[in-house]
Formats: structure tokens, C-alpha cells, sequence
């Protein structure tokens, strides 16, 4: 069957468009970076990602810059294509505008598109694009909609400690309206013996942000769990008690 050449040239000024808009933000991120702030960094994150060494705030500002120009002449489609190579780059910088960016069409998205964030989690190579992520986007579709249990339970159980991560941060805003509380702790219980800090410190966070909506629900699982628990978990959910 023929294409037809109208067909052919939209689908050309596209892609140009997106590629226009992809070179922008590699391009901002990269004009003002250095090796020196790269190296302070990674301090931050032990998971050593691939960073870019952008000073403070530039990623926020070119995310925010590029959501802009996408909501003013493009499409929710140009979004989604944008993100997706962003994160798949794998720079912590370019993971933070995708979010930005993401941020912006937030309400575009729905438990139908878990398939979707699944993809992109398994691209993340760091906790600041992962709680990102969450907080920007997932966490958003779920106080909407509910929270998608199946698949919380699917990253819960991942061997990729950013689909695990997410599970919990995905919840922050719910168990914050005391919404999905007996969720939210299963799902820490399931998390409890996993060895990694990463996540040792979302469930304290999480517990913690359960407190602004039922504070004693959280002091009964803390003390019915205490030989279970690690010392960054009770760090961390005591801060919300206080």
C-alpha cells in the first residue's frame, strides 16, 4: 500500500522537530558542565550513574524549558519520545529533564500506561531519577485512579533496585491523605529484609510521609515489627512522629 507523501512529510517534520528538541537539551546541559562538579556529584549517589557535571539547578531550568517549548508547538506522543531517549542515555542530568518534562503531562497519564514506566524504570541508573520520576508522575496517576497492585507487587519483587524503590515512593502521596495505608505496609513488610540501603531508607520515608495521615497506624507498626527492623527505617519513620 502507498504512502501517502502528505503522510510521509508530517511524519519527516516530526521526527526533525524531535530531534531539534533533543539536541537543545543534551546541548544546554552540556555547554556549561564540568569534570569538577560531575566528581561532587557523584557523592551523592554510590550507584556511581553517568553524570554530566551540570552546576546547580541547570537541569531543572532546561527540563522546565524544554516542557515549555513541547506544550507550546508539539504533542503529548513528542513527550513520551522525548523522555525516552533521555533516560536512555542514562545521565542523571538528562533523567531530570525527562522529568520536567513529564512533570508538565502528568494528568495525560493512567494506570493503562504502567507498561510504559516499567520500561523507562528499567533505563534509570540512579534514586534522584527514580524518586523523581515518582513523585512527578506515578504518584500522581495513583491518587487519581488507585494504586495499580499488581504491578507495585511486580517492582516490589524486581531485581532492579529502582523498580523497588519505586513501588514505595510510587504511594507518597496517598498514604500522606491516609489513602492505601494497608498497602503501603505490606508492601514494606515484603521489603523489610531487602539488603539494600536504597531501599531500607524509601521505607523509613514512606512510613515517615504515613505519618501526616495516621501517625498512630505507624507507631503500631513500628513497635509491632521492632526486632525487624533496621536502624535507617526507625531513622527515618521516627522523623514523622516527632
Amino acid at each position: 500500500m502507498d504512502v501517502p507523501v502528505a503522510s510521509t512529510s508530517t511524519r519527516a517534520a516530526d521526527n526533525s522537530r524531535r530531534s531539534e528538541w533533543l539536541a537543545f537539551t543534551q546541548q544546554s546541559l552540556r555547554r556549561q558542565a564540568s569534570p569538577e562538579i560531575a566528581v561532587r556529584a557523584r557523592r551523592f549517589f554510590p550507584e556511581n550513574p553517568p553524570i554530566i557535571g551540570t552546576p546547580s539547578g541547570l537541569s531543572l531550568r532546561v527540563g522546565h524549558e524544554l516542557a515549555r517549548q513541547v506544550s507550546q508547538s508539539g504533542t503529548f506522543e513528542d513527550a513520551i519520545w522525548l523522555a525516552g531517549q533521555l533516560y536512555r542515555s542514562g545521565y542523571m542530568e538528562e533523567g531530570a529533564c525527562a522529568n520536567a518534562l513529564l512533570e508538565r503531562y502528568h494528568k495525560c497519564f493512567a494506570l493503562a500506561d504502567w507498561p510504559l514506566f516499567d520500561g523507562w524504570i528499567a533505563d534509570f541508573t540512579c534514586w534522584g531519577t527514580t524518586d523523581s520520576f515518582c513523585l512527578k508522575v506515578t504518584t500522581h496517576v495513583l491518587l487519581r485512579e488507585g494504586p495499580p497492585v499488581d504491578w507495585l507487587w511486580s517492582w516490589a519483587s524486581a531485581a532492579l533496585i529502582w523498580k523497588r524503590r519505586a513501588a514505595l515512593v510510587s504511594l507518597m502521596r496517598n498514604v500522606r491523605i491516609a489513602r492505601d495505608i494497608p498497602l503501603a505496609f505490606d508492601l514494606c513488610d515484603a521489603l523489610l529484609p531487602d539488603s539494600a540501603d536504597l531501599v531500607q531508607k524509601a521505607i523509613g520515608w514512606l512510613l515517615k510521609e504515613t505519618c501526616k495521615g495516621d501517625a498512630s497506624a505507624v507507631l503500631h507498626y513500628l513497635d509491632t515489627r521492632s526486632e525487624r527492623l533496621s536502624r535507617l527505617v526507625i531513622h527515618y519513620a521516627r522523623q514523622g512522629l516527632r
